[in-house]
């Protein structure tokens, strides 16, 4: 499987960082059912879902249009939007 590279690079505009994920490890399975919709989950009409997370001392607020698959999953779509408050 091929691997994702993800440079950081500071205001200098010298390389700072240097992440390699593999695609076997980082690939989550983030698609649902109906009948087990994540706890932080909020449904909002249609196949739109409101989801809170919590990172670091940052809450964000998740707001994205969901589409099924064949097995009548809901799986995220690019359609969304991320709001988010240092606290």
């Amino acid at each position: 499987m091929g691997q994702l590279l993800l440079l950081r690079i500071r205001a200098s505009g010298q390389m700072s960082e240097r992440v390699c994920f593999n695609d076997d490890v980082a690939k989550v399975d983030s698609s649902f059912s109906n009948d087990a919709v994540p706890l932080h989950h909020f449904h909002l009409g249609e196949d739109i879902f409101a989801a809170v997370t919590y990172f670091a001392t940052a809450v964000q607020v998740h707001r994205r249009q969901y589409k099924r698959d064949e097995n009548n999953r809901l799986f995220p779509t690019k359609r969304g939007v991320c709001m988010s408050s240092v606290l």
